[in-house]
């Protein structure tokens, strides 16, 4: 059960999709953020208010840790609950109420643990690949980018995320190294199994 986390537009969609298919018998499980904020009447290009992010962030995180429990396994998900984590902090953390800073803590601290129950492992895609502008997506930035990407690999060393954890080294920019890549560290976890896995690389 291994998860992506990274920033946007690293390419971790197009890595997950791609693992699913050249591997036999993994369910990719997608991202629901757009849909969760069209649900919600909100338009993700555009400010929201401290609570506006926060229901959208906590509806996004109850709906992945439903996808990914009900997923066949195994499973490679495009995004992990660090990634909530780091766009919530990354929003507010330094602008959140005064009597919003419990629930903004709470919510990442939520994120954080349960990645320990959730996956067997994180890997990190920094970026690296052409930037490329989305329509429907939030504004572009390389720069909230590289802080996102901050965030996420200072939350892979945080002591609540109790599971194993990697990087994808940001010159590993081709798709096809980096499925390479992932694939040794998947069959790194089948390895470390106490019973073989069913899952073979191409």
């Amino acid at each position: 059960m291994l998860a992506l986390a990274g920033a946007h537009r690293s390419g971790k969609s197009t890595l997950a999709k791609t693992i699913a298919y050249v591997a036999k018998g993994v369910t990719y499980v997608p991202s629901q953020t757009t849909s969760v904020f069209k649900s919600l009447g909100l338009d993700i290009s555009k400010p929201l208010t401290f609570d506006q992010r926060m229901l959208a962030q906590e509806a996004i995180l109850d709906l992945h840790l439903h996808d990914v429990q009900h997923a066949p396994t195994p499973w490679i998900a495009c995004r992990s609950t660090l990634d909530f984590a780091a766009y919530a902090m990354a929003e507010w953390g330094k602008n959140a109420p005064p009597e919003g800073e419990d629930r903004l803590l709470g919510y990442v601290d939520k994120c954080l643990k349960a990645a320990s129950w959730t996956y067997t492992g994180i890997i990190l895609v920094q970026p690296g690949i052409p930037y490329v502008e989305e329509e429907g997506k939030a504004p572009p930035s390389k720069t909230f980018q590289e802080l996102m990407n901050t965030l996420c690999f200072s939350y892979m060393r945080d002591s609540r995320v109790n599971c194993s954890s990697w990087f994808l080294r940001r010159e590993l920019t081709g798709l096809e190294e980096r499925v390479q890549a992932v694939s040794n560290i998947w069959n790194h976890i089948i390895e470390e199994l106490p019973k073989p896995g069913e899952v073979t690389f191409n």
